[in-house]
């Protein structure tokens, strides 16, 4: 089982006002931050800003590969 297929599988509880990003995008995002040392949620989020075209492109690949 892969990474993404783990975090799939991760029950969705947010409202659907707090849905800008894709859960498993959001969970990816948080792994990679803390494997290169963020030291707290500005540094995610200023993160996430700068890669949200990879993490997308990425995460939509992975989808189009398990159909």
């Amino acid at each position: 089982m892969t990474l993404i297929e783990h975090l799939s599988a991760a029950e969705e509880t947010r409202s659907e006002i707090n849905k800008k990003h894709d859960l498993v995008d959001v969970m990816l995002l948080v792994i990679c931050i803390i494997m290169i040392g963020a030291e707290g949620w500005q540094d995610i989020e200023t993160y996430g800003d700068s890669k949200s075209d990879w993490l997308e492109h990425f995460n939509q690949g992975y989808q189009e590969s398990t159909r």
